[in-house]
Order: C-alpha cells, then structure tokens, then sequence
C-alpha cells in the first residue's frame, strides 16, 4: 500500500516533471516553467509532508513573488504550493536570467528513473541517490521474507545496461538478473527470481536445523551449499543447484582419508542399488544413504568447553571452529582444524604438495597426512 507521501510525489511529477526529489523527500530541484518564463527552484522541507519550516531558494528576479507564498503555505501541501507558485509566475512576464546549478540531462535522466517507479509502485523503492545515481529495489517474497538489490544507472538511462551492485542472491540468479537496461523488467525478474529460489531456501534451512553446518557459518541466502558435521574425521559437503532443486545435489566427503575412502565407498553402494528419491526431502535421503539415524548437533558452548582441541592452536586460533581427526594412524588421538594443519605444512620445508593437496608428518606421531589446500577442495580419490 503506497503511502500518502509517496502518492503526491508520482502527482507532482506528472504535473511538474522537471521538479525532483531528493532522498526522503526532503529536498525538491528542478524548474517551473510558463509561457514566458523558467524558474529554477531549491526547496528545503525538513518535515515534508509537512511544508513547516520549508525554505525556498530561487533567482533574485523571481524572489518576490515565490518567497510570500512560503509564509501561507504551512497548513498547505507541496502541490498546492507548486500550482500557487505557478500561478505567480504566469502572472507576471519575467525571466530568470540565472546560471543553472543543475544539469538538465541529469534531470532529464532521473526523470526517465521517475516515471519506471510508477509502475514498479514507490513503495518498492527503499533509496534512490541522485548523486551516485544508485536505486535500490526492495521486495518482500510470498514467504514474508525481506529482499534487496543495490543498483546503478547511467546518465543515458535506459539506454546502457543497469548495473547490479549488491544483492544476496546466488551467482547464477545474478547473472540471469544482469542485462536489463530499464528498472521495470528488471524489478520484474528480481521478484520472479526471488520466488523461484523459496524451494532451494526451505532445503538448505531444513539443513540448517538438522544438521550441524559448519561452512558457511552464517550461511546467507546465497550460499549453495553446506558443509555438515558428521564425525571429528568425517564431513560432507551438500551442493545445490538452485535451478533444480528436486535433483540430487553434488555431495563430496571430507576428512581422514582411509574414513572418506569407506564412507564415499559404503555410500555410492547404497546410491547405486536405492537411487535417490525424489520424493523425499534431502534430509532424510542423506540419512538414508549414509545410514545414519540422526545427525550431529552444535554443541552449545558450555557443553563444547571438554571437547577435543587443535593441538596445533589448542582451540585459541580458530576459535569455535569443528576439529577433524586427519591421521590414519589409529592409535593417534590427534585432531586438528585443516586451516591449522594447512599453515602446520605449509611452513614445513619437507612437505610436499599433490594437485589440491598438500602431505607432511601429522605433528603428533609423525605418520604421513594430507591435508586439502582448500576449504572446499575435492576429497581425496
């Protein structure tokens, strides 16, 4: 529902469209032009929509005429203050003989911005920067939730291509988003697009609640996967494709190698004689196929304080990072967080580097590890 506000500023620039606003309507440029004559304007209103304490800047050949009409405009609306202002000038046969502070092709661009917004409907517009010519689209989905896109225009709008500066959507949304040149498509496939990523957003939050995620660790709406907890030796990564989202996704394991070896084994057993359902959720396919009953939890910080501990940052440089067991060794009780074991070789002049690996003796009992180089490296064949 627009707000009466917003109402009279689409009114106004239909009937006096080379009057802008600024940001919060605080603040109007522009011209008023007659027959005879083009005024250039500088209002000040501090409590629009209220007009107290409006102040008007103008050019000394018309400033006895405008200036008057502030005094008994109070009670009035900015509209009926235009027309009053208009009416004067038509009364008189002056010409402001005044240098322009403002660039009449900016103002014929934000015009073109202005009237897209009537049909997108203001309301959908939580900024608008002249200055740095940015506009930002606000739209809240079918699920209640808020979203925002940062944009750009150039000053030959809508010519050029709109620019897409921020919004927290995955990658590949945001490609499809890219290309529009004018603000009503665009809005239009933002909302389109929004919508049709809810399904994606209700698995992952599923995950979210079942599951310990431990990367990202805030996910975000654009996140496309979640790597989850499953033993101090063992995670796996969950990766969607958002464009499919009753498919399987792309699931790799992480951890010590000999474990990731038969669980990936034990689990591409049970993919090859059960398939995946697509009738069921994601939660309970991964439970199916990893024959699990549950999933691990994040622990909460008091019950975390006995957990094991890096023994290369004893718990103080990775703060609440999950530890993984990396050795084979199955008489080692290390752990470690891969980032620690990674900086541990990689300092190491014996250490050597295998494609998207990087071995070196475990620091506790010696015996040969290898320790992913990144976060999201592919485990271990």
């Amino acid at each position: 529902m627009e707000r009466s506000s917003d109402v009279e500023a689409l009114r106004i620039l239909a009937e006096y469209p080379l009057i802008v606003p600024y940001p919060g309507f605080k603040k109007w440029e522009g011209f008023i032009q007659t027959k005879d004559l083009e005024a250039h304007l500088e209002l000040d209103i501090p409590n629009y929509p209220s007009l107290k304490g409006i102040s008007i800047k103008c050019a000394p050949e018309v400033y006895p005429l405008l200036v008057p009409l502030r005094d008994r405009a109070e009670e009035s609306s900015l509209l009926n203050l235009l027309r009053s202002m208009s009416h004067a000038l038509k009364s008189k046969s002056l010409f402001a003989n005044e240098s322009l502070d403002i660039d009449k092709q900016k103002l014929e661009t934000v015009i073109s911005v202005l009237k897209d917004f009537e049909i997108i409907g203001t309301s959908n517009i939580s900024d608008l920067n002249h200055d740095d010519q940015s506009v930002t689209l606000s739209y809240v989905d079918s699920s209640g939730d808020a979203h925002q896109m940062v944009t750009r225009y150039n000053s030959d709008y809508p010519k050029s291509v709109l620019r897409i500066v921020k919004v927290d959507l995955p990658a590949e949304t945001v490609s499809a988003l890219e290309g529009s040149t004018n603000y009503t498509k665009l809005y239009e496939s933002f909302r389109e697009s929004v919508e049709g990523l809810i399904p994606f957003w209700e698995v992952a939050k599923d995950l979210e609640d079942e599951c310990w995620v431990i990367d990202p660790e805030a996910p975000q709406r654009k996140d496309t996967y979640r790597r989850i907890f499953l033993t101090t030796d063992l995670s796996i990564s969950v990766n969607f494709n958002t464009l499919r989202i009753g498919e399987m996704p792309d699931i790799k394991f992480f951890g010590c190698v000999s474990t990731v070896e038969q669980k990936r084994g034990e689990f591409l057993s049970r993919l090859e004689q059960e398939g995946w359902n697509n009738e069921m959720d994601v939660v309970s396919n991964l439970k199916r196929l990893l024959d699990v009953g549950s999933f691990p939890k994040k622990p909460l910080p008091s019950e975390s304080q006995d957990a094991l501990e890096c023994i290369i940052c004893v718990g103080g440089l990775e703060g609440n990072a999950p530890v993984q067991k990396w050795c084979n060794n199955d008489k080692c009780s290390s752990v470690y967080h891969r980032a620690c074991l990674f900086r541990w070789f990689d300092e190491l002049q014996t250490a050597r580097r295998y494609w998207d690996y990087i071995s070196g003796p475990c620091p506790l009992c010696k015996a040969k590890i290898l320790c992913p180089i990144n976060e999201e490296g592919p485990a271990k064949q």
